[in-house]
């Protein structure tokens, strides 16, 4: 048991530091190559911020642990906007660009499209599909809105890259620790007390492994209060969420289906977490809607609304 908790420890800690400098890396070579603050944000920083999660939920469903892989792709999901948005709304960081409504209404719908997927407690290969295409057309949609390029700034892009590579191979490492990890806790404390494995494996999914794989968008935020930069909080959070849906869930049916199977869905999932992420996207719409930035009462909405979504879990796995 300790070996399980010894590596979910140095898991988190790998991606905490490993996602700080892919983050950052990502972000100097967009400034690099000139590309606006705004579209780095909703793109190249939204997908550096989930590598975790693309890591975590491949290896997973590669390994054969779905509860693993769907539930830290809805449980990051959930983090990203009642905890780390929250807290940038606190820090008073999440200011709405003029595109973020359109943002925040493709989140919802890809929400939706991936709640009523899953109903089946499956996701097929062709269904993943679906997504990979919602999230292509997203980029698409991203990119035609990106208007002039920011000014070029002078980097050495060799060296930049070579950092870059270097924290994506750290993310992958602490991703498998996490993955051994949870597993292992799920397998040493939860199918002991007679959870399936599915249902074990979720159960630390959507907690302990969305926790960790998150870290990289709360370090955003973070810098983002730091160095005020208040357009890259909202835009990062809605383009990760995006991502975690899109790519990472279409990637993680084909890698199952590689396998002969679909990937997983346990009932937890389809009655509540899921349930909750719909919820916390239709928050994030609406309070995107004509305002300015996200309120302190907004976040505090928010986070209440996350310790709600805990209680409930832990009542529906102690019934």
């Amino acid at each position: 048991m300790l070996q399980y908790v010894g590596a979910l420890v140095l898991g988190v800690l790998i991606i905490g530091k490993a996602g700080d400098i892919f983050v950052e890396s990502a972000r100097r070579i967009a400034q690099a190559l000139g590309v606006s603050r705004v579209f780095i944000a909703l793109t190249l920083i939204a997908f550096a911020t989930s590598a975790p999660e693309f890591f975590a939920s491949l290896i997973a469903a590669a390994l054969g642990n779905y509860g693993i892989s769907y539930g830290n792709v809805v449980g990051s999901n959930i983090i990203n906007i009642a905890v780390v948005l929250a807290i940038a709304a606190f820090f008073g960081v999440a200011r709405i660009e003029r595109g973020n409504l359109i943002d925040s209404l493709f989140l919802l719908i890809i929400s939706a499209v991936l709640v009523l997927l899953s109903l089946d407690k499956s996701i097929t290969w062709s269904e993943g599909t679906m997504l990979l295409i919602l999230f292509a057309l997203f980029v698409w949609i991203a990119w035609k809105k990106e208007g002039n390029p920011a000014p070029k700034r002078r980097a050495n892009l060799k060296q930049l890259v070579g950092i870059f590579c270097l924290s994506a191979a750290g993310l992958f490492i602490g991703a498998r620790l996490l993955i051994y990890g949870g597993a292992g806790i799920a397998e040493s404390l939860l199918i002991s007390a007679g959870f399936s494995k599915l249902e074990a494996e979720a159960a630390v999914g959507f907690t302990i492994i969305a926790i960790g794989t998150s870290l990289p968008e709360l370090a955003t935020v973070l810098i983002s209060a730091k160095k005020r930069f208040y357009d890259i909080s909202l835009g990062t959070i809605i383009g990760s969420n995006v991502f975690n849906i899109g790519l990472i869930v279409g990637s993680a049916s084909l890698a199952t289906a590689a396998k002969g199977s679909a990937l997983l869905v346990d009932s937890q999932a389809i009655q509540v977490s899921n349930p909750v992420m719909l919820l916390s996207a239709t928050l994030l719409t609406a309070f995107v809607f004509r305002r300015k930035r996200l309120t302190t009462w907004q976040g505090m909405v928010l986070l209440l609304l996350y310790f709600g979504y805990l209680a409930v879990m832990l009542l529906f796995y102690s019934a």
